[in-house]
C-alpha cells in the first residue's frame, strides 16, 4: 500500500470495530493477512509512541546501518 494515510486509517477504524485490518481485503488469508495486520499493528504502535513511520527504502536501510543504493549500477 503507497498510501501510509490510507492504510493508517484502516488501521484505526479495524481497531475501532475490533476486526482484523486484513478482513477488508478480499482474497488474502493466511501468512499474507498476519503479515498485513503485522504491519498495522507495528503502524498503530508507532503513531501510539509519536514515531514517524518508516515509508521510504533509504529510510530503512539507514536505520539498518546499511549503506545508500548506489543508482545507476545494477
Amino acid at each position: 500500500m503507497k498510501n501510509i494515510e490510507a492504510f493508517a486509517d484502516m488501521a484505526i477504524t479495524a481497531k475501532t470495530f475490533g476486526v482484523r485490518p486484513s478482513s477488508f481485503l478480499e482474497g488474502i488469508s493466511g501468512l499474507t493477512a498476519y503479515m498485513f495486520d503485522s504491519a498495522a499493528a507495528l503502524l498503530l504502535h508507532y503513531l501510539q509512541e509519536g514515531k514517524k513511520p518508516i515509508t521510504e527504502v533509504e529510510d530503512a536501510r539507514n536505520l539498518l546501518g546499511m549503506p545508500p543504493i548506489q543508482k545507476g549500477r545494477r
